[in-house]
């Protein structure tokens, strides 16, 4: 990922002018800025032809960043599609949030580089207990003072087993044409040992889940991970929704 000199450089592009969205190169230790060539630079960005050549010469391209100035935090389809056209990872700065994306064009996964893994503050089940927060769902929080990762998730859902008999359907997986969004997706990362891991299905093929050690992450539901399902849980007021 980029180091926090590159992520301030950026901000500090970013800041300059907030009427327009600021665009350029990342390199292993710095960055090269850019000139917006859009001709709506408050919703899109272009870079110059010349300004890549330059950025060639300059150093090795590690990726290509730009900001947002609208409410809009994450990737629009054209970022991405544009990602994949010049096989470069794109880096998202949104300005009002202050916040740090990157897509990576080969793995198809959107990283929230902002948010380190810190267990019991910023990990699998933190990030489902506030997916879930925003859709007005409380989960209960762990008492058990440094608890590894294997019992964090076994003792959050005794926790929550009343609400889950009351509120919540358990199911066993059966494809992901099953799934729904919001289906919250417990896994078992080495079979025979329990659930270890949990993530929420954002419809589309798509899950959203906090890896050990690394960073949240927006990706794909391929074969591999759908292999280590180990149970899906839906709330009957999300059911009832559709």
């Amino acid at each position: 990922m980029i180091s926090d000199y590159v992520k301030n450089e950026i901000k500090s592009h970013a800041e300059e002018d907030t009427s327009r969205e600021c665009c350029g190169f990342i390199f292993k230790n710095n960055i090269l800025r850019c000139n917006n060539r859009s001709e709506k630079p408050a919703r899109h960005f272009s870079i110059s032809p010349f300004d890549y050549i330059k950025a060639t010469k300059k150093n090795k391209i590690k990726a290509v960043y730009h900001s947002h100035i609208s409410e809009n935090q994450n990737f629009s389809s054209y970022d991405k599609q544009m990602s994949r056209g010049h096989n470069l990872p794109f880096v998202l700065y949104h300005l009002k949030s202050k916040n740090f994306l990157c897509f990576d064009p080969k793995k198809e996964r959107v990283v929230d580089i902002d948010k380190k893994f810190v267990l019991g503050k910023s990990d699998c089940y933190s990030l489902v207990k506030n997916y879930y927060k925003k859709l007005g769902i409380t989960l209960t929080d762990s008492n058990t003072p440094n608890p590894n990762l294997f019992t964090l998730v076994k003792e959050l859902f005794e926790l929550n087993k009343f609400n889950i008999k009351k509120e919540w359907d358990k199911f066993d997986f059966q494809g992901i044409t099953k799934l729904k969004k919001h289906d919250l997706i417990v896994f078992e990362m080495i079979k025979g040992e329990g659930p270890c891991h949990v993530g929420a299905y954002l419809g589309e093929g798509i899950m959203y889940h906090h890896p050990r050690n690394r960073f949240p992450t927006t990706e794909e539901l391929n074969d591999v991970i759908q292999r280590k399902i180990y149970k899906v849980y839906r709330h009957q007021e999300l059911n009832e929704q559709g």
